[in-house]
């Protein structure tokens, strides 16, 4: 560990970079930490708004097309 401390020691520029990247890294971990805390349980689709409606609406179009498709 000492010889990786006297390596960047040696290499100013490198050490500098990598503090910003270590920076940049704990920063990204706090926004994930957050967003998992602000975030709500998945939802399937018949939850939302609208979407008995919709099945209704696909249903009569299946119902539609079959009944095209035998008189035809």
């Amino acid at each position: 560990m000492q010889r990786d401390s006297d390596w960047l020691d040696k290499h100013p520029n490198i050490h500098a970079r990598f503090m910003e990247l270590e920076d940049w890294c704990e920063y990204l971990e706090d926004k994930i930490n957050q967003l998992e805390q602000d975030s709500h349980p998945a939802i399937g689709l018949c939850e939302f708004d609208g979407y008995k409606d919709l099945v209704k609406r696909i249903t009569e179009l299946e119902e539609e097309v079959d009944t095209l498709k035998r008189e035809g």
